[in-house]
């Protein structure tokens, strides 16, 4: 469940900020500075959860790996990165909301 979580996020903030990036090119200029500032939210979002994946070992599911994820140290670790991944994402939504503003 981990793997697909991260994977999902992952993924999705990657488009997201690939798509918004491009959208500057064919929106109206007034909104680039806030559409950029999304995008590059979006993609630190993806990258931290390749930090959520380092947390348990890497990709993949293995009985290593599970035993990883139950420590609690762990999940201290994936709770902080849970916490900046929602900031950005708030950040990110922000920032949207002023560049429709425009």
């Amino acid at each position: 469940m981990h793997d697909d979580a991260v994977g999902t996020v992952a993924e999705g903030r990657w488009y997201a900020s690939t798509f918004l990036g491009e959208a500057v090119h064919r929106l109206p200029g007034s909104m680039a500075e806030h559409l950029l500032a999304a995008a590059a939210c979006y993609a630190a979002e993806h990258d931290l959860m390749w930090k959520a994946w380092a947390a348990v070992g890497g990709m993949g599911r293995d009985e290593a790996r599970v035993h990883t994820l139950a420590e609690p140290d762990t999940r201290r670790q994936l709770v902080a990165i849970i916490r900046s991944a929602r900031d950005r994402d708030a950040e990110a939504a922000g920032h949207i909301e002023h560049a429709l503003a425009k």
